[in-house]
């Protein structure tokens, strides 16, 4: 592998959260690429695709970039900043490439320091190969180029282990009460269906995307019998091969899968079934989420096709063989399943997940979140959300009520940024997410509102009128293969009664007035402060597509607006709605 001069000369010692004058500008640094050096190469390629265009012509030219304010002296010289730590436990290492000197050194201010507002910032990844001698000290991975075809195995085994021996939120006792059904993988022969009557045993899920799923093998009446006789591997997914494979690995002696667990055709089945995600999802040992397919015919144990590395290996030090390779970023993506409705409670719902991500594999568990290149955010901590659990051990009732109010509008926006293959799930597809707010709250659910908060939850808004960033408006659900029109799956005064992403105001000063003694003008006009007579809303139906509300108030009068009312509102309110 050809390097220049200086680069043949670099080393890991040198990357030590140090700085190094790499090259006089960024001209002597393409022209270094062009000539042939691998590691030149590999940081001009990134600075090429992630610069904009304006300010990559005016770096070439060796002229001060536009972005730059004021008369501050400014440097065209290219410089490294190594953010590499042995033993580094809570953040990713890699190679910063920046004109003039990074900002971040410990010398701010000195010699070649630019003012803000370079253009040019870029971080390169580093890891080490899995048996090196190097990967005792430096935790970074990258699974897709690892000699080690089992590293992704390994992984999940050893977050398992951590996770069990360490996390005091995730050592809790937990049901084992499995689901109806389970695939028994066995540890050395072919797999089967088996009804559970009782067993407890740990178990894996999987959280997918299906697909088109009209060529692959489903348990249906016409399969059962085979099913538990003996499933064929060899004639399932490519998606479902991997995951049994995979339960095997890790030791697991049983598998649920939706297409191969539930009955598909059998609308009792899978009512029942549906009814039961949050004992499926909440008791699995580990949920698999293969996130990074968007068909179950193409497996997700391997990146995505087109993901090419250009890995460029750097000594420990002048005196060593071992190396760290520094590489083109990783992306934290996710993949397709941040786009389904199902998969949204799937993953709330699950405790433990290995998810396979667009470009990494990353384990979630209530404790932490940890990326194969050495990422890793610790629930709670600065820049992390609490993980996503109903409050149930605050003593004050009401405090407990507030927060669970508070996260389910959050939820539910979120939610709706998803899209269901039948528009008419979307009751179900957040069903068990409901029945644990139910054990807080204990309020009656309506159409995925709750009769104890009816006021404010029927002040949702499309959130194309208050966030700028969002421009598509919400639109009556489509007819889809699964539903044929018209569709109607929720009263007009749901937020379900639409497909698109909607807003509630569920935070801030304006969510505190609700607390205010007559600040609410309307009341419920039937008895025992219900809002409807239809008895059959509640969290365990399914479908909703009619409830009538019936309520005490004045009429107001209202205008109907033909544009967002963002355009209504001043600047400096604009400004604020943004982070409501």
């Amino acid at each position: 592998m050809p390097y220049c001069d200086f680069c043949a000369k670099l080393t890991v010692e040198h990357l030590v959260y140090q700085d190094i004058k790499f090259h006089h500008d960024l001209k002597s640094l393409k022209e270094s690429a062009e000539t042939g050096c691998d590691f030149c190469g590999l940081c001009w390629v990134n600075i090429e695709a992630k610069c904009m265009p304006q300010y990559l012509t005016e770096l070439l030219n060796g002229e001060r970039p536009s972005s730059l304010d004021g008369d501050q002296p400014w440097y065209p010289s290219i410089w490294l900043h190594g953010q590499i730590v042995p033993l580094a436990s809570d953040s990713a290492d890699g190679v910063w490439i920046t004109c003039g000197r990074s900002r971040t050194s410990v010398d701010l201010g000195l010699s070649e320091t630019n003012p803000p507002g370079s253009p040019l910032s870029i971080k390169l990844s580093s890891y080490a190969i899995a048996k090196s001698a190097a990967a005792s000290i430096y935790p970074e991975r990258c699974i897709a180029v690892d000699p080690d075809p089992d590293l992704y195995i390994s992984f999940t085994l050893s977050r398992l282990r951590s996770c069990r021996e360490k996390h005091a939120r995730c050592a809790r006792p937990q049901s084992l009460q499995m689901p109806t059904r389970v695939i028994e993988v066995g540890m050395d022969r072919q797999s089967r269906l088996r009804v559970t009557n009782g067993l407890c045993e740990p178990y894996v899920a999987l959280s997918y995307c299906w697909g088109p799923s009209t060529d692959t093998i489903k348990l249906t009446h016409d399969t059962y019998d085979d099913f538990v006789i003996e499933l064929l591997e060899q004639s399932l997914t490519k998606s479902h091969q991997e995951i049994i494979q995979f339960t095997r690995a890790l030791g697991f002696k049983y598998l649920w899968v939706d297409a191969l667990c539930i009955i598909q055709g059998d609308e009792e089945d899978w009512a029942f079934e549906s009814r039961r995600m949050e004992h499926v999802y909440g008791n699995a040992a580990l949920t698999v989420m293969a996130a990074r397919s968007p068909d179950s015919r193409e497996g997700f144990i391997k990146p995505l096709a087109g993901m090419k590395r250009q890995p460029c290996p750097i000594p420990l030090s002048l005196s060593s063989a071992d190396v760290l390779y520094i590489d083109r970023p990783t992306n934290l993506s996710i993949g397709p399943t941040t786009t389904r409705g199902w998969c949204y409670q799937e993953e709330f719902l699950s405790k433990y997940t290995i998810q396979f991500a667009e470009e990494q594999i990353v384990y979630n568990c209530r404790t932490w979140s940890s990326w194969e290149d050495g990422t890793s955010k610790v629930w709670g901590s600065p820049g992390m959300p609490s993980p996503p659990v109903f409050p149930s051990t605050d003593k004050d009732v009401n405090i407990r009520r507030e927060q669970t109010l508070t996260m389910w509008y959050a939820q539910i926006d979120r939610f709706t940024l998803r899209t269901l293959s039948n528009p008419h799930d979307v009751f179900a597809a957040i069903a068990s997410i409901a029945k644990l707010a139910v054990g807080v709250l204990g309020s009656h659910y309506v159409a995925g509102l709750w009769e104890d908060d009816i006021a404010r939850g029927l002040l949702w808004k499309p959130r194309h009128h208050v966030h700028q960033g969002f421009h598509i408006p919400p639109v009556r659900p489509q007819p889809t293969r699964l539903a044929p029109p018209p569709v109607v799956r929720a009263p007009s005064w749901s937020w379900a009664s639409v497909e698109g992403p909607i807003h509630h105001q569920h935070t801030g000063r304006k969510f505190k007035d609700f607390e205010k003694p007559g600040f609410i003008k309307i009341k419920p006009r039937l008895e025992n402060n219900r809002w409807t007579v239809d008895a059959y809303c509640n969290a365990d139906t399914l479908h909703m597509p009619h409830c009538e509300l019936s309520l005490i108030g004045h009429v107001a009068k209202a205008s109907v607006m033909n544009t967002p009312t963002v355009d209504y509102v001043s600047s400096k309110q604009r400004n604020w709605w943004k982070y409501w």
